[in-house]
């Protein structure tokens, strides 16, 4: 009988403890296209897909109700960051509350770029010179660039490995990263198009700045002329928007050798 009791009573303890984490996190209402707290009344929003943080020990700041049954979205502070501008979710998405939007990646302050292998997640170097960072935020917004779905498959069959690029904000933003892919080949990447000219019998440069030929290509079983585009065996790539970018200087120096 005290055994049962005993039993019950732990019972009743864990289930008054759940209730009251449940109790003191507020599960954040939709409305206008934000996540309003009731407690706080202070909306957040979802961020750019390339926006990542890492949660703070801890239990959750706030909650996210899903429709139709899902697990709830929790939120948890970011350490180091006042909770009523940035949360962030239980996969790593960084929540924005109203009047701190993250900015574009080029005006994102930065003084370090972490270099992390995508497979196994290791920082594998950094990127900490000024001029080094700005020409990667440079290609990133203004570079020319071939979409993933172009080169997709090639990326597949001659990637030698990929590695996480992690622009890690400065200032207001710390505690907040922005994350490209960054791409290492064993052979150039090249994309081939038929060859195309303008009315003055100019060739039309599809990818202006990307080293080209003009070749002759089979297609279907007949020759034509094509222009061979080399975007070389270093891309860093959006995931969100698809476009990949040839890079000029080698980021290879910046990686740690084998075995450090």
């Amino acid at each position: 009988m005290k055994r049962i009791f005993r039993i019950t009573f732990l019972c009743i303890v864990l289930s008054c403890a759940w209730l009251l984490v449940s109790c003191k996190t507020p599960t954040l209402k939709y409305e206008d296209g934000g996540f309003r707290n009731p407690q706080t009344d202070i909306s957040y929003y979802s961020t750019s897909p390339n926006y990542f943080a890492r949660p703070a020990d801890g239990d959750p700041y706030a909650k996210i109700k899903v429709d139709g049954g899902g697990a709830d979205i929790l939120l948890y502070e970011i350490d180091g960051v006042d909770p009523e501008r940035y949360l962030v979710s239980n996969d790593y998405r960084v929540y924005a509350a109203a009047g701190a939007a993250l900015p574009e990646l080029y005006d994102l302050p930065c003084v370090r770029v972490g270099i992390y292998d995508t497979q196994v997640s290791s920082n594998d170097g950094n990127i900490t010179d000024e001029e080094g960072i700005l020409a990667l935020k440079e290609l990133q917004k203004t570079g020319t660039f071939v979409n993933q779905n172009v080169i997709g498959f090639y990326i597949q069959e001659n990637s030698e490995n990929w590695y996480d690029l992690h622009f890690m904000g400065d200032g207001a933003y710390k505690g907040v990263y922005y994350q490209l892919k960054y791409g290492v080949f064993n052979t150039d990447v090249i994309v081939i198009d038929f060859l195309q000219r303008d009315a003055n019998g100019d060739i039309v440069d599809l990818y202006p700045g990307i080293p080209y030929e003009v070749v002759r290509e089979e297609y279907n079983g007949q020759m034509y002329d094509a222009i061979r585009y080399n975007f070389g065996r270093e891309i860093l790539c959006d995931t969100t928007t698809g476009n990949c970018y040839r890079i000029e200087n080698s980021l290879l120096p910046y990686l740690a050798p084998i075995g450090e």
